[in-house]
């Protein structure tokens, strides 16, 4: 999306997790590049998704744009994902 007040009506921020160090951050980023969920990644995913399925307002809806990791996650998580890449 090109217009940052355009995402901001349709993207809802559901959940944050800072990372411990950058080295952290840098383990971390490996991981999705290379579409593996870890640890703390399905952690996240679970408390956020079952949160938001709590609130029983809208349909959740997860965009992941690399298939490889749209694919793992839903391995691990067992969450319908919606590969955003057309």
């Amino acid at each position: 999306m090109q217009d940052l007040s355009k995402f901001g009506r349709i993207i809802k921020l559901k959940g944050f997790v800072p990372f411990k160090s950058a080295a952290h951050a840098l383990e971390n980023i490996n991981d999705v590049t290379e579409g593996i969920v870890n640890d703390l990644l399905k952690e996240f995913l679970n408390s956020s998704l079952s949160a938001s399925k709590a609130t029983k307002k809208a349909k959740v809806q997860l965009g992941v744009l690399e298939p490889k990791l749209g694919s793992a996650i839903t391995e691990a998580t067992g969450t319908s994902v919606n590969n955003t890449r057309k």
